[in-house]
């Protein structure tokens, strides 16, 4: 499967064959489609992994992970595969069933992270009923045509959107959306925040070491539109 000139040694096909699998393990996906996703829709196995293995190859399993998850993000070949968690089969998302004033306002929330699906189920499963996490193929490809805005962090610019996207004051275009989402710690953080009880400077210090578990928020029909329903499971 890599076997060309550009793997020079057993040990960069064998730590090739790690961050294939470690990354598809951390997606919840075959490791087949990570490494389409790394060697024919972008350059990251034979233009980042191979070029900085004596770099990378020191680093920890979750270190390289993460690491790999940001450079998909910012290759645009992070969203193979999008997950929702629901106690519900959503096989035609719509906007017609979502709440206002949430983090990124009215839309389908999904998430390229199925442990972050599972954890949108909990609170389903907590109340005695089902769990079920729907999967979509994401034309990538005409993610162009809309109007997007990407966080990359816990960032001043996260906390105001969420914060008006939270008070109703959210009057922004954006079809897409994507970024952090507030788990118990950052959630306590912001709700410390939107409560008057720290400041911003405060809030942000303390988001600042926080690693993102992303969300991707769509807000439009069109946006909906490069979501392919491919099946579902229950938990």
């Amino acid at each position: 499967m890599m076997t060309d000139g550009k793997i020079k040694n057993s040990n960069e096909l064998e730590f090739a064959v790690f961050c294939i699998e470690n990354v598809a393990a951390k997606l919840g996906v075959d490791a087949e489609r990570v490494y389409q996703a790394f060697a024919e829709k972008s350059d990251i196995l034979h233009g980042y992994i191979v070029p900085e293995y004596e770099v990378l190859h020191t680093q920890s399993r979750e270190y390289i992970v993460d690491d790999l998850l940001a450079v998909m993000q910012e290759r645009g070949c992070s969203s193979m595969t999008l997950y929702h968690g629901s106690h519900l089969e959503i096989a035609k998302p719509d906007l017609l069933h979502s709440r206002p004033n949430v983090d990124f306002g009215c839309g389908f929330y999904v998430t390229p992270l199925y442990e972050q699906a599972a954890k949108w189920c909990g609170k389903f499963k907590r109340r005695g009923k089902n769990g079920i996490i729907s999967w979509y193929a994401y034309d990538e490809r005409r993610e162009d045509e809309l109007k997007t805005l990407k966080f990359d962090s816990y960032s001043e610019e996260w906390l105001d959107f969420i914060l008006n996207c939270r008070s109703g004051k959210d009057l922004t275009a954006y079809a897409l959306v994507a970024g952090g989402v507030a788990n118990d710690k950052v959630f306590n953080t912001v709700e410390l925040f939107f409560d008057g009880l720290i400041d911003k400077t405060e809030a942000i210090n303390r988001l600042r070491y926080e690693k993102p578990n992303l969300q991707i928020c769509f807000r439009t029909e069109k946006a909906l539109s490069l979501l392919h329903f491919e099946g579902s499971e229950i938990l």
